[in-house]
């Protein structure tokens, strides 16, 4: 291990910069990776027993090590992320291996790192792959929340049944009107999430402004914790209201609370927003297939909405009417809202 080169000679300064570099992605919200043909045992050692080095192994989300194909590596990764693959960047040193996951995964984009380690650094800061216009405090807590994400996984493997898991998570579920603050985090959401998302709408900030004051829309907000940490705002809900007609424009909630109930929770406080609203009549619902959100495909079914048309590439709209609400069971989940004044 005193072998590896992670001094400030060369070629090891390359390598420290290389990390530090890595580390500012990740102070950014970019999720980091291990992917790697090697002992496990060795690279732990390496990063508990070499102090000069910048990353810690607790600095990344995922680490896939062993002796199988790098490509089949990448799927592990992006399972265990709950992500698509094509959201990889991956950066080897090997031509052969950036080839192989070229030619079996066309979707990853690959950047093969110079000869020289002193030019890595340089490469990564010259990428503009990471960019965001405005770094959020659910970015800067992105890999924390996916390291409590396995501890949670960990307690499931160990729980004898679904139920009693849930419960011992002890959620809890926060979920009021947009206000100021939570713009910039709901127009993130709007731009990013593929999977739960019924409808895909991609809103502009200036757009999500406009929602949160108009008097024709309400633009719900929900944050999570449990007892491993704070998921922050994980799922926004936009309702339009036209005369007698609330339609759910967008539902969207982040792929790392799904499987928890959290999204019924939220279609529960919807549900009664329309029981409350004594002007109100019936609630719609539309599902527009995307390639990424097929889990929501039966979502509108599975909480009691009739469906009223479909067409033949997918679309669905659905509705439901006051005294066909049924509020459906989570109450694993202590959920906490605002209460509206008027009929807004």
């Amino acid at each position: 291990m005193t072998g590896i080169k992670l001094g400030p000679e060369y070629p090891g300064a390359g390598f420290q910069q290389l990390q530090r570099a890595l580390l500012e992605l990740y102070d950014r919200g970019v999720l980091l990776a291990i992917c790697s043909k090697n002992n496990r045992a060795d690279v732990v050692e390496v990063f508990d027993s070499r102090p000069e080095m910048p990353l810690k192994l607790a600095d990344f989300a995922a680490a896939e090590i062993g002796w199988e194909p790098k490509h089949q590596g990448l799927r592990k990764i992006a399972e265990a992320l709950n992500i698509g693959t094509d959201s990889l960047v991956f950066m080897d040193d090997n031509p052969a291996e950036i080839s192989l996951v070229q030619q079996m995964m066309p979707e990853v984009k690959t950047v093969l790192l110079p000869p020289d380690p002193a030019e890595y650094a340089g490469l990564i800061e010259r990428m503009n792959d990471f960019e965001k216009p405005e770094i959020l405090e659910e970015d800067r807590r992105k890999a924390g929340q996916y390291r409590e994400n396995r501890q949670r996984q960990e307690l499931q493997a160990s729980a004898g049944d679904l139920g009693s898991y849930l419960a011992s998570l002890r959620t809890e579920l926060e979920i009021h009107l947009a206000r100021r603050e939570d713009l910039p985090r709901v127009h993130q959401l709007f731009t990013k999430t593929n999977q739960f998302n019924l409808t895909t709408e991609r809103y502009s900030l200036a757009e999500v402004e406009r929602f949160a004051t108009s008097p024709a829309c309400e633009l719900w907000v929900a944050r999570a914790r449990d007892r491993f940490g704070d998921f922050g705002t994980i799922a926004v809900v936009l309702l339009k209201k036209v005369g007698r007609m609330a339609t759910i424009d967008s539902f969207l909630m982040s792929c790392r609370a799904m499987g928890r109930g959290i999204e019924t929770a939220i279609m529960n406080h919807v549900k009664q927003r329309l029981v409350q609203d004594r002007s109100g009549l019936e609630l719609r619902g539309r599902y527009l297939p995307t390639a990424k959100n097929k889990p929501v495909e039966t979502f509108y079914h599975e909480q009691g909405f009739r469906l009223l048309e479909s067409s033949s590439c997918g679309e669905k709209l659905y509705g439901l009417r006051r005294d066909e609400v049924r509020i459906l069971p989570c109450d694993w989940i202590r959920v906490t809202h605002d209460e509206l004044v008027g009929s807004r």
